[in-house]
């Protein structure tokens, strides 16, 4: 299936129906969009329907996705309802923006929760009456006649309610969130050919939408008439990029929001959108967007909008839904650790449904290799293309990774890195534990050297994180170390002023009495990082001259000749026969 184009629902309708055009006539099976589904009337017949269709996934070499695969469920959510043996219900997955609204803490926030109850006060009974004690709370707040918007804004947020707040006032505010979900309030979604009503609001601090639809009502006296019933909401902390979007571009991306959420219940159905942005029509027109924003447009107009309105910030019931996140600390689950994707695949979670994916041996050993290595499985997944099941911020993060790593020779390798005098093309990855052994074979090795030291040696070779922590692990395990005490121990573990070498020389003059040959003067200098003396006798007083001399021996007979050798080392090794 060609994923990732905006033809992508269209194809899998396609391959299902071909595939599959039996069992969905024969009532096996009822597919709507990407949700599959198939009911019974006792557990023979859905064991038997169930095989049916599972038989049809094998020999047509399809494959399903056993996150979403469940059985001998007595309710199960299906096309954006909960069905089961009491008829349809709404999802209660998409009532949580209410459900788990909390206690206001200011009157702001309590005004844009009565102002979303109030809006459907014609579908409760009695509402004046029952929401007269939080209204009280409303009316106790101060607010001069003439006063401005913003000057409301800031009185009302400043009406703290925690010390006028009482027992009546939650079993008030309880009662009323329980009515907004709950019938006859709130309504399964009718397609009888009825546009669904997406209303929208974003702010820096939240995206919301409202899902609802004009049902037809019969009164006691027999009158007809057609009432707007709520069916979901919707409601997600912005995360922290999404927090400096301008306006108009928060108000789109809670568009693509909602739309995304509501997906399963308005696909190929009318859509009438309702936002108090008049930016947003603009920004649906423009001809200049951004490959996201346009990718965000294409996800917006795939659905069958047949109206775009736009009300009034005062009417509009998605306000009071995103105005309860105003001024609170983010927390976990709330939505603000992922952003908006400009892709459907992402939201439908159909990414690798119909893939069957199969990992290479070489995969296979790395992956037991490296799995106590987060990082290097992340990296390993999104090399091969096997992201399943994470969250929308691990992938991007893995696809950022990947950039750095490579798989050659069976083993996975961290391109590039060093620095600039000590760059290095690649270098091995390697677990922590193997960083330790490896640590420990070049501390014993290398005359139990300092921790530094054992690192620059061991970053020319190896990448492993917390690198370290692995050789700090080393140096405190080595029997020898220990035994001259903890002092000498410490002292290994501190660091070292410079971590290359000849990266800083320092040097001083001493004065001495005349010795023989008439040498009076010692120039001594030290390399901070190998600890390397050189010690240089003059007759004359220490001066530019003899700081020359001194530097220029160094160079040319100890530095030079260290490169020499190297190089000459690598020349034979090249040259040495296969």
């Amino acid at each position: 299936m060609p994923f990732g184009v905006t033809g992508g629902p269209s194809e899998f309708g396609h391959v299902t129906a071909t595939r599959m055009h039996d069992l969905i006539t024969d009532n096996i099976c009822e597919l709507f969009v990407d949700d599959g589904g198939s009911a019974a009337d006792s557990f023979e017949e859905g064991l038997g329907k169930m095989l049916s269709i599972l038989k049809r996934v094998r020999r047509e070499k399809l494959s399903l996705s056993p996150s979403k695969f469940k059985a001998f469920m007595t309710e199960a959510v299906f096309a954006g309802g909960l069905v089961g043996p009491n008829g349809v219900s709404p999802d209660p997955s998409k009532l949580t923006a209410v459900v788990d609204w909390k206690i206001p803490e200011d009157a702001s926030h309590l005004e844009g929760f009565l102002g979303l109850t109030a809006y459907f006060r014609d579908l409760i009974k009695g509402y004046a009456q029952l929401e007269k004690p939080l209204r009280d709370l409303l009316r106790a707040v101060d607010i001069p006649a003439g006063t401005k918007k913003q000057t409301y804004q800031r009185l009302m947020r400043s009406h703290k309610l925690a010390s006028h707040w009482k027992p009546e006032h939650t079993k008030t505010f309880v009662d009323l969130k329980a009515r907004l979900v709950a019938e006859p309030v709130l309504s399964a979604p009718q397609y009888d050919g009825t546009s669904f009503i997406v209303t929208t609001d974003a702010s820096k601090d939240a995206f919301a939408g409202v899902l609802s639809q004009r049902i037809k009502t019969i009164l006691p006296g027999g009158k007809e008439v057609n009432r707007l019933h709520p069916i979901a909401f919707a409601s997600k902390r912005t995360s922290a990029s999404e927090e400096r979007y301008k306006p108009f571009l928060l108000e789109f991306a809670g568009l693509k929001y909602s739309l995304d959420k509501f997906s399963d219940i308005v696909y190929g159905y009318p859509v009438e959108l309702e936002t108090d942005c008049q930016a947003l029509r603009d920004t649906l027109l423009s001809d200049k967007l951004t490959a996201t924003h346009a990718r965000w447009r294409e996800s917006v107009l795939a659905h069958n909008i047949v109206g775009v309105r736009h009300i009034p910030g005062v009417i509009n019931i998605a306000d009071g839904v995103s105005r309860q996140y105003e001024g609170n600390e983010k927390e976990e689950g709330d939505g603000s650790e992922w952003s908006v994707e400009p892709e459907w695949e992402s939201t439908m979670g159909t990414v690798y449904d119909l893939y069957n994916v199969s990992l290479s041996d070489e995969m296979t050993v790395l992956r037991e290799r490296f799995k106590k290595e987060p990082l290097y499985l992340q990296v390993l997944d999104a090399i091969v293309g096997v992201q399943h099941g994470t969250s929308v911020r691990d992938k991007q993060r893995a696809q950022h990774r990947k950039a750095g790593y490579s798989i050659a020779e069976g083993k996975l390798w961290f391109v590039g890195g060093g620095t600039a005098a000590r760059a290095r093309a690649r270098r091995e990855c390697i677990t922590k534990e193997e960083a330790v052994r490896l640590a420990k074979v070049e501390h014993d090795e290398g005359g139990h050297r300092h921790r530094d030291g054992i690192k620059m040696d061991m970053l020319d070779k190896y990448h492993s994180p917390k690198l370290d922590e692995s050789i700090v692990k080393a140096i405190t395990d080595c029997a020898r170390c220990k035994g001259f005490g903890g002092t000498h121990l410490h002292s290994l573990l501190q660091p070292i002023t410079r971590r290359h070498p000849f990266e800083l020389l320092v040097g001083d003059y001493l004065s001495m009495p005349t010795g023989k040959g008439g040498y009076h003067t010692i120039g001594l200098y030290l390399d901070t990082f190998s600890q390397h003396v050189w010690g240089y006798m003059f007759k004359t007083h220490g001066s530019a001259k003899t700081t020359v001399k001194s530097l220029n021996d160094i160079f040319f007979n100890f530095i030079r000749k260290n490169v020499e050798c190297k190089f000459l080392k690598i020349l034979s090794n090249l040259q040495a026969p296969c």
